[in-house]
């Protein structure tokens, strides 16, 4: 079965505010915050039961 993340309305704001503060205090960190987000999804994705639901 495959599952989706269902993001709260404003993550995609919050997260480019995030790789534009992080790029403006170090070149090429913006990128691996990106990088590590969507790692993180990806491995939420890929083992949705190793985590508790929260509401």
């Amino acid at each position: 079965m495959m599952y989706k993340l269902h993001p709260l309305s404003g993550v995609d704001d919050d997260i480019s505010g995030a790789v534009e503060w992080y790029e403006s205090q170090q070149k090429g960190l913006g990128e691996r915050f990106i990088n590590d987000w969507e790692s993180t999804a990806l491995y939420i994705l890929s083992n949705p039961f190793a985590f508790s639901k929260k509401n």
